[in-house]
């Protein structure tokens, strides 16, 4: 789903509806298609949203007749080149796209130039040119080298899969990770196959493909998760927060017990919950209205939960603080 609330549908098809075009479409309305700048001349593997910008990436040469080369823009009211795409001979495709917090576009498939430049299968857009990630990734796990699936963390670091022996120099296999000075392989990586689909939940990272083991077990296969350290991205605080203070749990990774203060300046009706990366509540540690200007001490008993990052919440008329936590064992 797009910004505008429409359903973007995009891959190698010619009819849709009764709209007329090929390889990209969207719906607003019910049951109505339409494609958006007339689509592209061959398939489009990934879309991307920067507020209302839209980036496709694929196999194709042109979108709404212009010349995109395996990734182009489109703005709402027409399509445009991004940085003269990839023209290199052969069959390059772009199959993934992912844009991190600066609006910096990362595109990975199969591919060596890029923009003019050399690339090997991954490169980043900053708005004015192309550039290689880290030297890129090298040799196959399985068929032909290539980033299928790209991810960012909270923390802002790049996830990569597809099939590959080799980021930057630093053996893999098949999904890594970027922290934009270096790679690091999550464990041993992919012993046969490859990635297809990176997701984040919370603090892990699941990886679906056609592998068959992965970091050494061979009951690892087509789907696995990586509980290693992930980054959640952290939560805003709203409303008065000048008169409402929640400090920092301590200590911060804890044990067993965290504790928690707060404070109101004027008597307020407030709430003190904790929720896992999920969305699940696990605690209410306060319901009710403190005195007014003198701090409050709770404490979270987590030796009944499992390891892992939790949110403390404060809640009340206008305001909502947050504060993250780390369970350790």
């Amino acid at each position: 789903e797009g910004p505008d609330g429409c359903l973007y549908a995009a891959g190698g098809f010619r009819i849709v509806g009764d709209a007329s075009g090929q390889n990209l479409a969207r719906t607003c309305v019910e049951n109505v298609w339409e494609y958006v700048g007339g689509g592209t001349d061959n398939t489009v593997y990934a879309l991307a949203f920067d507020g209302d910008v839209l980036y496709a990436g694929g196999a194709f040469h042109t979108a709404g007749g212009v010349a995109g080369n395996r990734v182009a823009k489109w703005d709402g009211t027409g399509w445009s080149s991004v940085g003269g795409g990839i023209t290199q001979a052969g069959g390059p495709v772009v199959y993934t796209l992912a844009l991190d917090a600066n609006g910096d576009l990362y595109a990975g498939g199969a591919f060596s130039e890029i923009g003019g430049g050399v690339a090997l299968n991954l490169a980043r857009w900053d708005g004015a040119n192309w550039s290689a990630v880290g030297g890129g990734v090298t040799g196959t796990t399985g068929g032909s080298t290539a980033v299928t699936a790209l991810v960012f963390d909270g923390g802002g670091n790049l996830y990569a899969g597809g099939s590959f022996t080799e980021a930057g120099g630093v053996t893999v296999n098949s999904v890594a990770r970027w922290d934009g000075a270096a790679w690091a392989g999550l464990g041993s990586g992919v012993g046969n196959g490859r990635v297809e689909a990176l997701v984040l939940s919370g603090p892990f990272l699941y990886a679906g493909g056609g592998f068959s083991d992965m970091d050494g077990d061979p009951t690892l296969d087509f789907i696995a998760k990586w509980e290693g350290v992930v980054n959640v991205a952290s939560e805003q605080d709203s409303g008065v927060s000048d008169e409402v203070t929640l400090e920092l749990s301590f200590p911060n990774p804890f044990r067993a017990e965290a504790t928690l203060r707060f404070a109101t300046a004027r008597a307020k009706a407030v709430r003190l919950d904790v929720f896992d990366v999920l969305g699940r509540r696990v605690a209410v540690l306060y319901e009710g209205t403190p005195a007014a200007g003198q701090p409050t001490e709770v404490h979270l008993d987590g030796r009944g939960l499992p390891a892992g990052m939790y949110v403390a919440r404060l809640t009340g008329d206008g305001v909502r603080l947050t504060r993250r936590l780390t369970l350790v064992r």
